[in-house]
């Protein structure tokens, strides 16, 4: 046998990750000027991606605190978000009850179909107009319910709860500011006006 002939080895493709070694190595093993000479793409590259995170993080840092803040305004005005998903808001303080202690599907349809229970969805804003602590309910308004409704405090957080879509709904984005403000239509002559404005 020849010693002097090369052997040949068949060839292997690196990976992504260890091209990706192999590249860091070569740039943190050269002198700070080369490695921009060398790598000039890379370096903006880099300094584009620490860009995007700082401001990422600031970013969230500012809208965090907002939220604490306006947090804390919300629950002094009363605002809650609603953290269960049922038909556990009714017109009446008893119907409340009878939903919660006594939930079947058959309740649940004609509590619905009656309008005397309306369904809560988690991270919906509600304001909260009385509470009764020894019961443990609350009277709140609804965004688009016309009367206030009876639910369980326990139902309703101070924290933010995000919704379905992921966001969190504030006063503003959920009708209830504009509700509060609008003033309530004229009183027919008997002094009853019905809901949908119809005598």
């Amino acid at each position: 046998m020849n010693t002097n002939k090369a052997e040949i080895l068949p060839t292997v493709k690196p990976t992504t990750g260890e091209k990706l070694v192999v590249l860091t190595s070569i740039i943190t093993s050269l002198p700070g000027a080369a490695a921009t000479a060398v790598f000039p793409i890379l370096k903006i590259a880099m300094t584009n991606i620490v860009g995007i995170f700082f401001l990422t993080a600031v970013s969230l840092a500012l809208s965090s605190a907002a939220l604490a803040d306006n947090r804390g305004v919300l629950a002094a005005q009363g605002y809650r978000w609603v953290v269960v998903d049922g038909p556990y808001a009714c017109n009446t303080e008893q119907d409340a009850e009878h939903i919660t202690t006594h939930h079947t599907d058959a309740a649940e349809l004609e509590a619905v179909q009656n309008s005397r229970c309306y369904y809560l969805i988690p991270g919906k804003i509600v304001q909260l107009i009385k509470q009764d602590p020894a019961r443990g309910l609350s009277q709140m308004r609804v965004a688009g319910i016309p009367r206030p409704l009876w639910a369980y405090s326990r139902f309703v957080s101070e924290h933010p709860v995000r919704d379905l879509d992921g966001g969190i709904e504030t006063a503003e984005n959920s009708g209830l500011v504009s509700a509060a403000h609008t003033a309530l239509p004229a009183a027919s002559p008997a002094g009853l006006t019905r809901p949908d404005g119809i005598n």
